[in-house]
C-alpha cells in the first residue's frame, strides 16, 4: 500500500549536531527531504476536505445559503482530524524529528481527533461565511473599497488564526481557552511573520480558485500541504521561541530512553 510502504524504515532526519540551514535554503531542504510525507498527509487532508468543498460550491451555485453554511460546518468537522495530522507531519519535519510516518500520522490523528472536530467545524463555518461575503463583494454591484478592506482583513485574521491554532493543537496539551488566548497573542506579537503566513495561503488558494480548471495539476501535486508548509515555516521560529517546543520534546525523548534503559537493565 502507498501509506504502509517502508513502515520498517525510519523517516529521513539529520545529524543531531548538524547546523540547520536558514531561509529559502532551509525551505528547499525540507521539500527535498520530506516531499513524500508532505504529499501523503496533504492528500489525505484534501480528501477529507473534498465533501465540504463540493457541498459549499454546489450550494453557492444554487444560491442556497443555509445548506452552504451547513456543508461548511460538516466539512470542517470531517477535515479537522486530517488537518491535525497534516500539521503534525509538518511541525515534526520542521524540528527534524525522524519517525515512521504512517505509524506516527495515525497516532496523531487518533490523539487529536476529539479535540479537532469542533474547531474544524467552527473554522469551516467561518471560512464558508467569509467565502460567501467575498463572493457577494466580487459579484455585487455596489461593493465599496471599505467593504473590500474589511473582507480582506477578515481573511488575514482567519488564516492567521487557523495556522497558529492548528500548530498549537498538535504541539501543546492546552485547553481551548488557552489555545485561543495564545493564538491571538501570537497573531499580534509576531505580526510581520503572521502577515507573511497569511499571504502565502491567500495567494495559493486564490490562484487555485481563479485559475481553475488549469490549476488542477498543481492542486494534485500540492493539495493542502504546500500552503500549510509555507505558513508553518513562516511562524515556526517565534512559536518555538515562545514555547520551547524542541527542548521539551528532547527532554521527553531522553526520559523515554532512560525509562527503556532502566526496564532493560531490570530485565
Amino acid at each position: 500500500m502507498l501509506f504502509d510502504r517502508h513502515f520498517d524504515r525510519p523517516g529521513p532526519g539529520v545529524s543531531e549536531n548538524e547546523a540547520r540551514k536558514k531561509g529559502l535554503s532551509r525551505f528547499f531542504e525540507l521539500l527535498a527531504r520530506d516531499f513524500g510525507e508532505y504529499w501523503k498527509a496533504g492528500f489525505l487532508a484534501f480528501l477529507c476536505m473534498l465533501p465540504g468543498i463540493f457541498g459549499v460550491f454546489m450550494s453557492l451555485l444554487a444560491g442556497a445559503v443555509l445548506p452552504m453554511l451547513l456543508c461548511g460546518i460538516l466539512g470542517g468537522a470531517l477535515a479537522g482530524p486530517c488537518m491535525a495530522g497534516l500539521y503534525d507531519t509538518v511541525v515534526r519535519t520542521l524540528r527534524d524529528e525522524p519517525n515512521y510516518w504512517w505509524h506516527t500520522y495515525k497516532q496523531s490523528v487518533a490523539r487529536d481527533a476529539k479535540a479537532s472536530v469542533v474547531p474544524g467545524a467552527v473554522l469551516g463555518l467561518l471560512f464558508t461565511s467569509l467565502l460567501l461575503m467575498l463572493y457577494t463583494l466580487l459579484y455585487g454591484s455596489s461593493a465599496s473599497p471599505l467593504q473590500w478592506i474589511v473582507g480582506l482583513l477578515c481573511l488575514f485574521l482567519l488564516f492567521g488564526f487557523s495556522n497558529y491554532f492548528w500548530m498549537q493543537l498538535v504541539l501543546l496539551d492546552l485547553s481551548v481557552g488557552m489555545l485561543l488566548r495564545n493564538t491571538m497573542l501570537l497573531w499580534i506579537a509576531y505580526l510581520p511573520r503572521t502577515a507573511l503566513a497569511c499571504l502565502i495561503q491567500i495567494v495559493y488558494w486564490g490562484a487555485i480558485v481563479l485559475l481553475f480548471p488549469m490549476s488542477m495539476l498543481p492542486l494534485v501535486l500540492t493539495t493542502a500541504w504546500l500552503p500549510v508548509l509555507g505558513a508553518a515555516f513562516a511562524v515556526y521560529k517565534p512559536l518555538e521561541a515562545s514555547f520551547h517546543v524542541e527542548e521539551n520534546v528532547r527532554k521527553l525523548h531522553e526520559a523515554q530512553r532512560s525509562e527503556e534503559d532502566g526496564d532493560g537493565a531490570g530485565a
